[in-house]
């Protein structure tokens, strides 16, 4: 179920939106119904930092795609450490995006013009599919995951065709030739899961 709790954002005090095909928001003026859906657009159309991203998973990633890379025909490899290393840095890297586009949005120079007067911070707890992501707003912007369903046994196995990242059922094949770009796009489609339908997922 997909749902965004804030609390003491704007005029809001506390409010939960519940995300279906169709959802209305429906009130009298000024009640702070246009910025809470300025929020939800924010939160279904900004993707991670990339540079963020990089910054926190490069050295396992590094080491994973080596790793990979010397597997002989038919051999597999747990990947279980680098998609934990991957689901771990994405709130600061997500937060990263999110504070410089709602600055945009709402044209304000500090977060902290977010929160409700008289409140030191506000909150924001996103929940996905399979994960649930606290976003605090103060002078800048932290998140954290409050819950998050790791997978497990992910893993990589070398073909004559390329390299397969296998879960469960399901099998990916990426080309032999970016083994690091695999890795990152398997990450990207695991974390498109847990927050589904806040983060698209690759193609």
């Amino acid at each position: 179920m997909a749902r965004v709790t804030v609390v003491d954002f704007g005029p809001l005090g506390r409010a939960t939106v519940t995300l279906r095909p169709l959802t209305m928001v429906i009130g009298q003026n000024s009640l702070g119904k246009s910025m809470l859906l300025y929020l939800l657009w924010a939160l279904t159309a900004t993707p991670p930092d990339t540079n963020v991203l990089l910054e926190r998973v490069g050295g396992v990633l590094k080491e994973y795609a080596g790793r990979v890379q010397e597997l002989p025909v038919g051999a597999e490899l747990s990947l279980d450490g680098f998609i934990n290393t991957f689901i771990d840095a994405f709130p600061a890297a997500w937060s990263s995006s999110l504070a410089k586009e709602l600055q945009r949005m709402y044209g304000v120079s500090s977060l902290r013009e977010l929160v409700r007067e008289g409140r030191e911070h506000a909150r924001a707890v996103v929940e996905g599919d399979g994960a649930r992501l606290v976003l605090e707003l103060g002078e800048g912007l932290e998140a954290r995951w409050d819950s998050v369903e790791r997978p497990r046994w992910v893993r990589a196995r070398v073909t004559t065709r390329g390299v397969e990242i296998l879960h469960g059922d399901e099998v990916i094949t990426y080309a032999p030739s970016d083994v690091p770009g695999a890795l990152l796009g398997y990450g990207a489609r695991v974390v498109a899961r847990l927050m589904r339908p806040f983060i698209t997922p690759p193609p």
